[in-house]
């Protein structure tokens, strides 16, 4: 008895250290540190899922805490379904797909990125949020799975961006209602073709601005410029870059998702996203 006790307290550690993580909205992850693959299902596939319902736009919702942590490895999607998050049954390391509202469309997520774990009790029934399919990228890494791509530790929800202005990309116009989220490279070459680190002070721009003006190879103009990037709660903190890929799961085109360090000049990980200004500072 005290051995079953024993593994049973392993099992619920694991799933507490992962539920105080938050999935980035980016691409190209993989497991964050702290993961028990011994204990939690595939990361792949719970990545998968936490995109496809939509949870990193859910953070402190009922249906995030039902519905978007990890499951055990030994637990089915029946244990979400019994929670009324719209899923089959499964085998828990097959992804659920929710079905999509007539009205919603779905967006391609790139190289994938963070989870949390749903509670095996069931509370009060409430309906969870029907959210739309997002269908992976080709030129996928390891679903950063935003399942866990980033690790990140945040429970706060997501900044409500101030109304968005747009403009060219000529340099000194301020673009302002962004959001900047940041992603892991994994050794993947960027749309503009390099391969970087996540120490490099680079970014991916949102897929709709980076695909307005392409050269004759297919690569945006966008590659190679440099972005001044400041945060709207503090503009003493700032942080340029140089474009180097395309980001089709950001929030809206004056949305950045920024390398791992140049977050980090604005905010800490555990914030996972942050409203932005930016603008051009070519010559």
């Amino acid at each position: 008895m005290a051995r079953i006790f024993c593994i049973a307290s392993l099992a619920l550690a694991a799933v507490s250290a992962v539920s105080g993580h938050v999935i980035p909205h980016t691409h190209k992850r993989g497991p964050p540190a702290g993961w028990q693959a011994g204990i939690l299902q595939n990361y792949t596939t719970y990545h998968e899922r936490y995109l496809n319902w939509d949870c990193d736009k859910q953070h402190n919702t009922d249906f995030f805490e039902k519905c978007c942590h990890p499951l055990l490895k030994h637990e089915s999607l029946s244990v979400l379904d019994s929670l009324g998050c719209g899923c089959d049954n499964d085998d828990g390391d097959s992804p659920a797909v929710p079905s999509p509202t007539p009205s919603s469309s779905s967006q391609p997520s790139h190289k994938t990125p963070s989870y949390n774990t749903p509670s095996n009790t069931p509370s009060s029934p409430a309906s969870s949020p029907t959210t739309p399919v997002e269908t992976p990228k080709d030129n996928v890494a390891p679903p950063a799975v935003e399942p866990t791509s980033t690790s990140h530790t945040s429970s706060s929800p997501s900044p409500s961006p101030p109304a968005q202005t747009s403009g060219s990309n000529d340099g000194g116009q301020a673009h302002n209602g962004g959001i900047a989220t940041f992603f892991y490279q994994n050794g993947a070459p960027g749309a503009c073709g390099k391969v970087h680190q996540d120490t490099d002070f680079i970014c991916a721009m949102d897929q709709d601005l980076y695909n307005r003006q392409l050269n004759s190879d297919g690569e945006s103009v966008l590659c190679g410029q440099q972005v001044k990037i400041t945060l709207v709660s503090d503009k003493t903190k700032s942080v340029t870059v140089t474009v180097a890929d395309d980001c089709p799961t950001c929030q809206n085109t004056n949305s950045i998702d920024l390398s791992l360090a140049a977050f980090q000049k604005l905010a800490s990980l555990d914030k996972g996203d942050v409203a932005i200004s930016w603008e051009f500072v070519n010559n």
